[in-house]
């Protein structure tokens, strides 16, 4: 049967079967994800000869016309693998050198899978006739994921062997022409894939009915027009690139979008390839519009906040640093606007997260309602948005849109039966169209005219300017030496003497924290405190002090002087009860220091969520004989709601009393009024800031049973604080012997 194909295998092949089998090889390794396809074809002389492959041209030009004998292919495929009508040559399960054959396969580095592919490793598929005769050999190389094809792969590759075949043994027996024709057709219409022959001129001769479905389309409505014709019009430029690339006779695959009668677009992978080397070429259209969906849904959840769906930070960043590469191109001016929510921690503080992030979702569909489409709205972080506003014509209208912000976000809201407000501190920078600016500087400008307008106070509006270039350069100075406060030991404490009124002693100790500069100078917290907080970095600070304080307590004790310890204590420490009871714990015991020496001093002006949880841990801590007290009392909100909810053991009240009650007789009656609450209430009570013969004798008077301030003594170090105790037990001892 196989006489008439012998004789023309190695001789002069019907162009009709040898495209056939060109087509066969090029949809294997375009439709099934191998890098190689070959057909052998066997030939009178007992051996078989490489009549088509696809593949990489190196490959092609090395394989194209070898010839290896029958013997060693037969040898080969008997010590092969059985995979259904599939061989598959497994160099772990053979014993003698098949690299005769498979010497051509490039170097390839295999993976430590299992399922892995090996240099060594070959798929072959035979030829058979009906009467069991070997026509040739279909052999696949290279899975382009690098691993063994699964079941569908192997299945596909079977079905495209029955077809090989059926062509090569019809070859024999009919007209080239009609045959080749024939089987094409059968392998063309039973393709998943869109596929279509061209004529000359582009337009679409033939196509199956994956086309058809795919596009939306007859094939009637197919039948003679360009693949461009059904396109989206902004992918329409791609065609160029296909038609330029055939021209040069090389396969192109390019991925972009096809419109449905419908209107509905569809994404897909097309593969033009011209065949051998005739001026037909064939297309594969591949529907990966779920794909790209898929991956454009990743994307989006990559570049957008997943709370209010506006852009995140990434978002911000991208499209920030490719306005300011276009300038020289568009000269457009642009401003950057930093949005940060006012109160907004006192809401999700005292009520659920969830409730926390509504309020997020309504700010950001605000933000998206006063600004344009082409704007981009992104939330910065925490409760910070940005605005990017490209082509801004001048900066009134900037700052008009920062106005319309401030205004929107500050507008009451209402969700579930409750009216809650937030307002904004918007910070402004305007980048007119001659101005050559990074986008880090106009990120470093729009943050600095936001905490100069959250300085100012709730719902500002700040347009940066050079006047605020040093306190921008300050804090980003200052947010340096923070982030390495610990680790270079930047912290200092000072201590401050708590005075006893009634016999001038030395009644406590609190410990202050300093942060050293590079030249040795010291920051005093509030210039620093507020940052810490914002970087995330005052919780370790202030745990940082809590064991120096307490170490340094134990050793005035071993001096002899066994004085109260009082440590400023953040809010961010006691959220977070349980871990701060630990470490509490642990820093007593590894400094040897009883629990009634330390009162921990929460400001009033920070809002303390006054959870249950938060409320026993507090508990517990009392228990075991530590104080809590409340600093600056009187001018936040806290006041009665802590003495009245909180494990409270003494108030210090706030130094703008202390300073205008010698002249105000209204400060001089709320200390009075505070000093009596304590006293009721049988609660420490301090004065602060005391700085004047005039104040001491006014806080001595209204019944304040201690304080501190500059007129007894200022914050100094430990070492000269000792010196200072030592003078003052003394001076006492010396007044007990004259009394």
């Amino acid at each position: 049967m196989t006489t008439d194909l012998v004789s023309r295998a190695t001789g002069s092949m019907p162009s009709e079967l040898a495209a056939t089998l060109d087509l066969l090889a090029q949809t294997i390794v375009n439709t099934l994800g191998f890098g190689v396809a070959v057909v052998n074809l066997a030939g009178t002389d007992e051996a078989l000869e490489v009549v088509s492959c696809a593949g990489p041209a190196e490959v092609r030009q090395q394989l194209l016309g070898q010839v290896h004998s029958k013997e060693n292919w037969q040898r080969v495929l008997q010590a092969s693998q059985p995979w259904g009508r599939l061989r598959f040559f497994d160099h772990n399960l053979v014993d003698f050198d098949a690299s005769e054959i498979l010497m051509w396969v490039p170097d390839i580095v295999p993976s430590d899978e299992p399922d892995a592919w090996h240099p060594e490793d070959a798929l072959f598929a035979p030829l058979s006739a009906s009467d069991g005769s070997l026509l040739g050999v279909l052999s696949v190389d290279l899975p382009r994921d690098g691993k063994r094809p699964d079941q569908v792969t192997r299945d596909a590759l079977e079905g495209f062997a029955v077809s090989a075949a059926l062509a090569l043994e019809h070859a024999t027996l009919r007209s080239r022409t009609e045959e080749s024709e024939r089987l094409f057709r059968g392998v063309f219409d039973a393709s998943p894939l869109g596929m279509a022959l061209l004529d000359d001129q582009h337009g679409m001769r033939v196509v199956n009915t994956a086309m058809c479905t795919i596009l939306g389309r007859t094939a009637a409505e197919l039948t003679g027009n360009t693949v461009e014709a059904f396109t989206h019009p902004d992918d329409r430029h791609i065609e160029a690139v296909v038609a330029r690339a055939l021209v040069r006779g090389r396969s192109v695959r390019v991925e972009q979008r096809y419109l449905r009668p419908d209107g509905s677009v569809v994404w897909g992978e097309l593969t033009a390839t011209r065949i051998g080397g005739s001026e037909r070429t064939v297309l594969q259209l591949r529907d990966v519009t779920e794909h790209r969906e898929a991956v454009e849904h990743l994307e989006h959840l990559a570049s957008h906040d997943p709370v209010t769906g506006v852009g995140n930070r990434s978002l911000l960043l991208d499209r920030l640093h490719d306005a300011v590469r276009r300038r020289p191109l568009n000269g457009a001016p642009l401003a950057l606007l930093f949005v940060d929510l006012d109160g907004f921690k006192r809401v999700n503080d005292a009520h659920s997260h969830a409730l926390g992030d509504e309020v997020l979702q309504t700010i950001a569909q605000r933000l998206c309602r006063v600004t344009r489409s082409l704007d981009t709205v992104s939330r910065w972080g925490g409760d910070e948005f940005t605005v990017l506003v490209e082509d801004v014509p001048h900066e009134a209208a900037a700052v008009a849109l920062a106005e319309r912000i401030e205004r929107a976000v500050s507008r009451p809201i209402r969700l579930h039966g409750d009216e809650f407000r937030v307002t904004a501190s918007v910070g402004l920078t305007f980048s007119p169209a001659d101005e050559i600016i990074a986008a880090n500087e106009l990120l470093h400008k729009a943050d600095s005219a936001m905490y100069q307008s959250k300085r100012q106070g709730e719902g500002r509006v700040s347009l940066f300017d050079e006047s605020l270039r040093e306190a921008a350069d300050r804090r980003v100075h200052i947010e340096a030496l923070l982030r390495t406060a610990l680790d270079k030991g930047r912290l200092v404490v000072h201590y401050q003497p708590i005075i006893a009124l009634h016999d001038g002693s030395v009644a406590a100790i609190e410990a202050l924290i300093r942060l050293r500069d590079d030249d040795r100078t010291l920051l005093y917290p509030v210039e620093f405190l507020g940052i810490a907080e914002e970087l995330g970095l005052l919780v370790a600070i202030e745990h940082a002090a809590l064991r120096e304080s307490c170490q340094q307590a134990q050793a005035w004790e071993a001096a002899g002087h066994k004085l109260r310890l009082s440590v400023n204590v953040c809010v961010g420490q006691l959220a977070d009860i349980d871990t701060f009871e630990e470490i509490l714990r642990q820093t007593l015991a590894d400094t040897d220091l009883s629990a009634d020496r330390l009162t921990c001093e929460i400001t009033e002006h920070a809002y303390l969520d006054t959870s249950p949880r938060t409320l026993q841990g507090m508990r517990r801590l009392t228990a075991a004989g530590v104080s809590f007290s409340v600093d600056d009392f009187g001018t936040g909100f806290g006041s009665m709601t802590y003495l009245r909810s909180m494990p409270i053991q003494e108030i210090k009240m706030d130094r703008s009393f202390v300073a205008h009650a010698p002249t105000e007789p209204v400060a001089a009656a709320i200390m009075r009024a505070h000093a009596i609450l304590a006293s009721e209430l049988g609660v420490r009570c301090i004065a602060e800031g005391v700085e004047t013969p005039e104040q001491h004798t006014l806080v001595s008077a209204v019944g304040v049973g201690f304080a501190q301030g500059h007129l007894y003594q200022e914050p100094m170090e430990a070492a000269a604080l000792l010196t200072r105790l030592q003078e003052t037990a003394g001076m006492l001892t010396g007044l007990r012997r004259t009394n």
